[in-house]
């Protein structure tokens, strides 16, 4: 039986192209590959939202963020967050994951805030988010 090594690029680029409106959330607890047992930042008193993240155009096998992604001003502690999802819905506690990776634990306190600066979100189908 043949063994093929992934999808080609031009899949790839078609799969990429046609992916929904993205929101970015923050959770403090990562989950497991069924993408079950996230917590997200909780929303009562913390200012906490998703927000929305801004592809640019499919280039190399990847899209990436053209703008920064920037989180509201805490207005009280997040907690550490340990992941990131890609949601497809700006409802906190609502939607499809599309992808998901754990990052470097950052603890997010009182008018602290937490940013993806442009280009710093890798979106390809080899290494999902990176």
């Amino acid at each position: 039986m043949p063994h093929y090594s992934g999808l080609s690029l031009y899949y790839q680029e078609q799969i990429l192209e046609a992916l929904p409106t993205l929101y970015m959330a923050l959770d403090t607890t990562e989950g497991d590959a069924n993408d079950a047992n996230y917590v997200e930042v909780t929303t009562s008193g913390t200012g906490y939202v998703r927000r929305e993240v801004e592809l640019t155009s499919y280039s190399g096998g990847s899209v990436t963020n053209n703008a920064d992604i920037l989180f509201p001003v805490a207005t009280a502690s997040y907690g550490t967050v340990v992941a990131l999802r890609l949601m497809d819905s700006i409802t906190v506690g609502a939607g499809n994951c599309i992808a998901r990776c754990p990052c470097d634990s950052t603890a997010i306190a009182e008018n602290d805030r937490f940013e993806v600066l442009a280009s710093g979100l890798d979106i390809n189908l080899a290494r999902t988010i990176t």
